[in-house]
C-alpha cells in the first residue's frame, strides 16, 4: 500500500473511533444531566474512552465517574 493510502485508511479508522468517542461522551452527559446529575465533559469523555477501549480507570473520587462500576472498570484509589 502506497504511503498516501496507508494515510487515509489510519486517519479514516481514527476519525471513526473519535466520533464514536464524542457521541458516547455525549451520550454520558445528556442521560445523567436528565436525572438531575452534573456530568462535567471532561469525566464524561474520560468514561467514555475508558468504557470504548475496555480500560480500567483508577481514581480517588468514584462518584465523577457514574458511568464506570466498582464491579467492573472502576477502582477507587485509597491515598495514606
Amino acid at each position: 500500500m502506497e504511503a498516501k493510502g496507508w494515510c487515509h485508511s489510519v486517519l479514516g479508522r481514527l476519525d471513526d473511533k473519535v466520533r464514536s468517542l464524542h457521541t458516547l461522551t455525549g451520550r454520558y452527559v445528556y442521560q445523567f444531566g436528565h436525572r438531575g446529575l452534573t456530568l462535567h465533559l471532561e469525566h464524561a469523555l474520560i468514561g467514555a474512552t475508558a468504557m470504548t477501549e475496555g480500560l480500567i480507570l483508577v481514581t480517588r473520587n468514584v462518584s465523577r465517574f457514574p458511568m464506570l462500576s466498582l464491579e467492573h472498570n472502576l477502582i477507587r484509589f485509597h491515598a495514606r
